[in-house]
């Protein structure tokens, strides 16, 4: 079972961990120099997803950089092999916000997408990977990393959805990651890989 869990990020560091469960609380933490680190965002029943810790400080820049706007962008990786292992996020690559209201909500052009979907086909020729878009990121520049009505109507299943909260009622910067499970975006755990 996983854990919520709250940090707070000052520049590239993340300077506190709390476990909502247990309140317990950790340090500093680099983002960019510690040791891969589990983070259990929310429990889920099938596998967690991991992210590279460059892709995730990439989405943090993207999401400040871009409020008071939502930020928005592609979760380029490797699919889950099996049920029990989820996605591996290697890249975040930004796109453009096509909404017509990019202070309220997100909406990633589809020249962005298809885009990346020439990409990662093109590398599978090339190198015989298994690149594929996992997913999207995006942020709720005053909100919390909670999934709205709006982020679960918007959702389709076998993608992964994470979601940048600047400004949550716990205070500090907050990531969740989502998939689509019936009519619901359900949490799921969340690992940082170096």
């Amino acid at each position: 079972m996983g854990h919520a869990a709250r940090f707070k990020i000052h520049g590239d560091d993340i300077v506190a961990y709390t476990n909502l469960r247990t309140q317990q609380s950790f340090g500093l933490v680099s983002v960019r120099h510690a040791y891969a680190r589990r983070w259990f965002l929310f429990s889920f029943l099938v596998g967690e997803v991991r992210i590279d810790r460059d892709a995730l400080t990439a989405i943090v820049a993207h999401a400040r950089r871009d409020a008071p706007n939502e930020c928005c962008g592609l979760l380029v990786g490797r699919p889950g092999e099996s049920a029990d292992a989820g996605p591996y996020v290697m890249e975040a690559i930004p796109a453009s916000n096509a909404a017509s209201d990019p202070a309220r909500r997100y909406e990633i052009s589809p020249i962005d997408y298809f885009a990346q979907i020439r990409r990662c086909r093109r590398i599978n020729e090339a190198q015989s990977e298994n690149f594929a878009v996992v997913g999207a990121y995006h942020s709720h520049p005053h909100g919390g990393p909670g999934a709205s009505e709006t982020d679960t109507a918007q959702a389709f299943r076998d993608f992964v959805f994470l979601i940048v909260g600047l400004g949550g009622t716990t205070g500090g910067m907050q990531i969740g990651a989502y998939t689509l499970n019936g009519d619901a975006l359900t949490p799921v755990p969340l690992t940082v890989v170096d």
